[in-house]
């Protein structure tokens, strides 16, 4: 049981509209009940303005092992994000790394390309509105989901590459 969470702190004006302190305090809430609930949580730091998560976390006694991913190459940045059978992210790079080796992801929907991204997979049930009244326990739910049927959710990551694939073949059969 063990999961990465992304959260990102680079415009934060748009991404919480003011409301940072609650926001973030519901999705630390469910991640201190995930760690209750026995998973290891690892805090993917994309950027040095990322740090703002480390005292959100702490503050609700949240343990997590805070892992640097803008010190450490892409390859390094892939093999994590590949051995994490589930992420929560709040940015672009933390859903589609993770979707892209095939593992599980919960979008944290801080701005509309998250949302865009899971719409063009086919998923828009995998994303959370950060403005979610009800925010901790949709995030509580959709890891309960996530691990009540990791196999479901595998199925589904790989219906949804393969669907990005078939489009990829398509467009370059009209370019070339």
């Amino acid at each position: 049981k063990e999961l990465a969470v992304n959260l990102a702190f680079d415009r934060q004006e748009k991404r919480f509209d003011g409301m940072a302190e609650t926001r973030l305090g519901r999705v630390a809430e469910a991640l201190r009940w995930a760690a209750d609930s026995g998973w290891k949580i690892k805090l993917a730091l994309h950027g040095f303005e990322d740090d703002p998560a480390i005292p959100y976390l702490r503050k609700f006694d949240v343990p997590f092992e805070p892992v640097r991913l803008n010190l450490l190459d892409w390859r390094q940045i892939v093999d994590f994000y590949a051995n994490m059978p589930l992420t929560i992210g709040m940015r672009g790079h933390a859903q589609m790394i993770p979707f892209g080796v095939g593992n599980a992801i919960i979008s944290l929907i801080s701005h509309d390309k998250l949302g865009f991204f899971l719409d063009d997979i086919g998923h828009p049930e995998w994303g959370i509105e950060m403005a979610s009244e009800d925010l901790r326990d949709q995030l509580v739910g959709a890891i309960e989901t996530f691990w009540n049927d990791p196999h479901a959710r595998a199925q589904q990551t790989n219906a949804a590459q393969e669907k990005l694939w078939n489009v990829t073949h398509q467009n370059l059969g009209l370019i070339f």
